[in-house]
């Protein structure tokens, strides 16, 4: 995507993002605009870590409820890391896994499950903190 096209497609999202009526809907679009806007994003979705559990805000995408119970099962994985540590520890706001097929030293068991749910690669953005 070229610059101009991608200042249209934010400008685009921005006004569909202050249109929905709700909080989930806003949820919802930004999910399913990663998904549009993305190339080579097949599914996305909003994982928050409430008590230490994690918790689908929302899913675009088979495959998000199942990765984020997983991460929320081994308390590991780039979602789950990201908003359980949102006060900003080691300063991380992005995990970017460009081949799942290669191991995980981070996320060990998260990585090999991932895999399993056919997962090829995976980001993960902080999109707020507590700040």
């Amino acid at each position: 995507m070229e610059w101009r096209e991608f200042g249209e497609a934010m400008a685009q999202l921005a006004r569909k993002l202050l249109a929905q009526d709700s909080v989930q809907g806003t949820l919802d679009e930004i999910a399913a605009s990663a998904v549009r806007l993305v190339e080579g994003c097949d599914a996305a979705g909003i994982l928050a870590v409430r008590k230490g559990r994690a918790v689908t805000l929302s899913a675009c995408g088979d495959v998000v409820e199942a990765s984020d119970r997983l991460q929320g099962e081994f308390a590991e994985g780039p979602c789950f890391d990201l908003a359980a540590r949102a006060d900003g520890e080691n300063g991380e706001r992005v995990f970017r896994i460009p081949d799942m097929t290669e191991p995980q030293p981070s996320w060990p068991r998260y990585g090999d499950a991932a895999r399993d749910l056919g997962i090829g690669s995976m980001t993960g953005v902080l999109l707020y903190t507590h700040d």
